[in-house]
């Protein structure tokens, strides 16, 4: 751990245990498709209350892979399907807001895919 978390070059490391387990050092997320979460952010932009919910799961799943800029745009969409008028009885997901993750780099997108990777 001392040699993968030290310094600013991207370190791997395989711990292979006593028991035969092996472990990788850091745990990567998996690469996604970038345009898929490019998508969502604009489907969940042009949403209702009738139509927001598959666009809003499949981000706050995926809630990592978000630029900054994706974040403030699923934000504003939040915002606004939260404040629309609905009948009474009618449930409204609240959603945690965006955030972009340190962490997340182009690297994490596929290659070839647009999808406002940072």
């Amino acid at each position: 751990m001392r040699y993968v978390g030290d310094g600013s070059t991207g370190r791997m490391a395989l711990i292979l245990s006593e028991d035969g387990s092996l472990d990788v050092v850091p745990l990567l997320r998996p690469q996604i498709d970038g345009e898929s979460v490019e998508r969502a952010v604009r489907a969940l932009g042009a949403a209702s209350l009738d139509d927001y919910h598959q666009p809003r799961n499949f981000l706050d799943e995926n809630r990592f892979y978000l630029s900054e800029d994706q974040c403030r745009r699923a934000n504003e969409a939040l915002d606004r399907i939260e404040r629309l008028p609905r009948e009474v009885g009618r449930i409204v997901l609240i959603t945690d807001r965006f955030h972009p993750d340190p962490e997340m780099n182009a690297g994490y997108l596929k290659k070839g895919k647009a999808g406002g990777g940072r």
